[in-house]
């Protein structure tokens, strides 16, 4: 089994494209690690999940992302082998949103933010993998 979960801030505004017909939003995700501590993710969502990212998320916003790591290779222009992790995400809860806040005065979370499409992420103790 490949499954991620996480919970933390998006470092920069998503960033949005699309390839061979498909539309992807590409964003880090800075995650708290312990004390002084954080580890960054880089995630992308694609099709309706990547429009719901791209169209509502921004820099500062907290969110939870489920989905599965993947290690991708590739050739640098000098020709050097790397390899970096990144999240393929399938679910988005939205926990706080920064352009919200100022706007309508609560802590960012409204109804019209939701979406159908997505489903919640569980967290009672019965689901957890620990």
């Amino acid at each position: 089994m490949n499954k991620v979960i996480l919970i933390g801030n998006l470092t920069r505004d998503p960033e949005k494209g699309s390839g061979n017909g498909v539309e992807f939003a590409k964003f880090t995700l800075a995650v708290n690690a312990g004390k002084d501590k954080v580890d960054y993710f880089n995630c992308v969502a694609f099709r309706t999940t990547a429009t719901v990212v791209g169209d509502k998320l921004s820099k500062g916003d907290r969110v939870g992302v489920v989905g599965s790591g993947h290690f991708n290779e590739y050739e640098t222009k000098d020709g050097a082998k790397r390899k970096d992790f990144q999240i393929t995400v399938s679910e988005v809860e939205f926990l706080s949103l920064k352009k919200n806040t100022a706007q309508n005065g609560s802590d960012g979370l409204k109804t019209e933010n939701s979406v159908d499409e997505l489903e919640e992420v569980d967290t009672s103790d019965d689901n957890l993998p620990f």
